[in-house]
């Protein structure tokens, strides 16, 4: 695959951000990194060409950095709280600009601008999974246990209402345990929905299902699944995972799929 020869990079938390600028940095491409204050993780700081810190209203200071490095393309990476988006933040006069042009503030219209709003100042932004498209599984079971019949009429059941609740951008994760949704994702992510359905099902094993939205645009907020949620499986009871064939990341994917054979957790994706 042919890669830009210069990347810049907006990193949110977690192991997306890492993976991708070990992969760039693999394939020779110079990385250009802003982290989020209270979002990404410190150890990214080494790992690239050029680094520093920003808060979600610092556009100006992220545009500066990005043209001073001569950073044309743009990713971004990781995931950020939703509850930090909405949390008490100072902008700059170029994020109040922003944030005045968006007639809502949801998830998608928040990204959405965000990218207009660097396309606008000359930067292109790419598919976010750029550099990381073999963690993307095709169609079909990739664990040793298949699912039961049981399993296979929740994931069924689960399916179109998860997709609608993506359309909708409430979230993208729901869980399902009986043909009944236990829990739906919004603001609080993957991870405490599990265990919020865990808490509400009072221990019965859980489907869970994370969906792209109908018209998924890779360039933000992709479907992600990593080894730290593995382990909110383990304990919170979830015996099938269910993604979207090649529109979900599950990073380390070999490791993500050892660990949830050794936990007897089937993975299907349809």
């Amino acid at each position: 695959m042919n890669y830009p020869p210069i990347i810049g990079i907006i990193a949110g938390n977690g192991e997306f951000p890492i993976l991708s600028v070990k992969d760039a940095k693999n394939n020779g491409v110079k990385v250009y990194v802003v982290g989020i204050k209270g979002e990404t993780e410190p150890a990214l700081e080494k790992l690239c060409d050029d680094f520093i810190w920003a808060g979600l209203g610092d556009f100006g200071k992220v545009i500066s950095f990005f043209k001073k490095n001569n950073c044309k393309d743009i990713i971004l990476v990781g995931q950020v709280k939703h509850v930090s988006i909405f949390s008490n933040n100072f902008p700059d006069l170029k994020t109040l600009k922003l944030l005045f042009s968006l007639k809502k503030q949801d998830t998608s219209s928040l990204l959405g601008g965000v990218i207009n709003f660097l396309e606008k100042n000359g930067f292109n932004v790419l598919d976010s999974t750029i550099f990381l498209k073999h963690f993307m599984p095709q169609k079909g079971v990739l664990t040793k246990r298949k699912p039961t019949k049981e399993e296979l009429k929740d994931a069924q059941y689960g399916y179109e209402i998860a997709k609608e609740i993506a359309r909708l951008d409430v979230g993208q994760t729901i869980v399902v345990s009986n043909r009944a949704v236990v829990a739906v994702e919004a603001m609080e992510g993957t991870d405490e929905t599990i265990r919020r359905a865990f808490n509400l099902s009072g221990g019965k094993k859980l489907t869970v299902i994370k969906v792209a939205r109908p018209n998924q645009d890779f360039r933000f907020d992709v479907p992600i699944l990593g080894m730290r949620t593995v382990e909110v499986f383990k304990k919170c009871n979830v015996s099938l995972v269910c993604v979207e064939a090649g529109k979900t990341l599950i990073l380390n994917i070999d490791k993500f799929i050892e660990e949830l054979n050794k936990n007897k957790i089937s993975l299907m994706a349809i």
